[in-house]
């Protein structure tokens, strides 16, 4: 018959006991015995100066032990840059690959491409970026909306101060009432 359920104290996983729970680890840590005890018990600082010590003396005693164990670890190095290369390469190509979605839109890209795919989530994300860019263009004042259309003319090449053409009148007056002299 099995025992009511137990929680983890650490990670909060609900396991059941086929006998009564009675070790001394469980009354005092109330952990799940597994991953979680023992990282508890790896955090202990005499128990791991105790292993600490026990691996010195063995590794002072079996020099070919301690030959294999940098042999192992080096290779095991190895396959970690390996994965770490390839981690790094996915990335570049994830970043090519979705280099047309702003990144404040990837997460709600990626959600939609799971549920829609990948032709839809797109056309989804373009249309929603585009209402977004209608909305807060219609929040702007007009002199807000004069000014970043010429800030995009700037950055498309134009320029941004004309002078004026400076031509010669071609009347005899002013609207002062006072006559040009004919040069």
């Amino acid at each position: 018959m099995k025992t009511p359920s137990k929680t983890c104290a650490m990670c909060g996983t609900t396991f059941f006991r086929k006998k009564k729970i009675t070790h001394k680890r469980w009354e005092e840590t109330r952990t799940c015995g597994r991953a979680c005890g023992t990282r508890l018990t790896a955090r202990d600082p005499a128990w791991r100066q105790r292993v600490g010590e026990g691996r010195k003396a063995y590794f002072a005693a079996n020099p070919e032990a301690k030959a294999a164990l940098v042999v192992r670890a080096n290779a095991q190095l190895a396959s970690f840059r390996h994965l770490a290369d390839r981690a790094k390469a996915g990335r570049t190509k994830s970043q090519m690959a979705l280099g047309w979605c702003p990144p404040e839109w990837l997460d709600q890209y990626k959600k939609w491409r799971r549920d829609y795919g990948a032709t839809t989530a797109r056309e989804m994300v373009e249309g929603e970026i585009a209402d977004a860019e209608k909305r807060r263009l219609a929040a702007l004042t007009p002199l807000q909306r004069r000014t970043e259309e010429q800030i995009k003319r700037v950055q498309a090449g134009a320029g941004l101060i004309t002078v004026p053409v400076m031509r010669r009148a071609e009347h005899d007056f002013s609207l002062t009432g006072n006559a040009l002299v004919a040069m």
